[in-house]
Parts: C-alpha cells; structure tokens; sequence
C-alpha cells in the first residue's frame, strides 16, 4: 500500500490540512515553513501518515463534560450516533467520529462552549434543535 503524509494545522472549527505529499521530507519541509513563519496556530501544524485505500473501522470516543470543561470520562465506541447525546448528572455527553481523544475532547469543548454562550446548557431540547 502507498503512504502520503498529511500536513495538518489549527483547532476546533479551523483545524485543516494544509498539503499532502508522496514523501515524508516534503511534507516536513512544509511543516518547518509554517512553524518559521509563526502566526495564528502554526505551533499546533503536524505531520499525519496515512495508508492510501486502507479499510478500517469506523472509530467513535464519547467525551462526558462538566459545565466548566472538565472532562468526566470518555469512552471509545466502534458504533454510536455522532453528536449530542444528552445531559448526564449535568454533564454534557457528546459523540465524536475519531480515534483521538484529544480531537474529540477539542470538539465537546467547542460545543460546551457555543451551549453555554446559547445559555441552553441542561436543556436537551434546544441543544437538540441547535444541532439539527
């Protein structure tokens, strides 16, 4: 199978590849461009291996979240909805498509924090309408 390396950068809603190469040094010659240049979130700028036409599972982690972003537990998950689960002992239950837990830990934070600027935290409801 063929590799290609992933130059990845940003967070939360900007997280983006910003080019994919055939060849590890291309791609970390990229990455050393962008961590010169500085700038908004190029500290967080990486370099992904991935396995062209390799099949693999679908991955889920479920993030429980306290109110002031404390994460409760998480769990991984071969099958589950994505997205909001429900308000468990206050606390936000969210279902993210990955196999990082620090990605799904970005993403429930993320959305802790567009409930709690909506003020609808513990009304499933309108956290259910909101993400439709």
């Amino acid at each position: 199978m063929a590799t290609v390396y992933v130059v990845t950068a940003g967070c939360y809603s900007d997280y983006h590849i910003e080019g994919i190469f055939d060849t590890r040094e291309g791609a970390k010659a990229l990455l050393e461009d962008l961590k010169w240049e500085g700038g908004y979130d190029n500290e967080s700028a990486e370099v992904m291996e991935w396995e062209l036409n390799a099949a693999r599972p679908q991955r889920f982690i479920e993030v429980e979240m306290e109110r002031d972003g404390a994460v409760a537990w998480i769990r991984h998950r071969l099958k589950r909805e994505v997205g909001f689960r429900s308000f468990f002992d206050n606390h936000l239950c969210w279902v993210v498509a990955t196999d990082d837990e620090k990605r799904a830990i970005k993403v429930t934070n993320e959305k802790r924090t567009i409930i709690l600027a909506l003020n609808i935290w513990g009304d499933y409801d309108k956290v259910k309408q909101m993400v439709k």
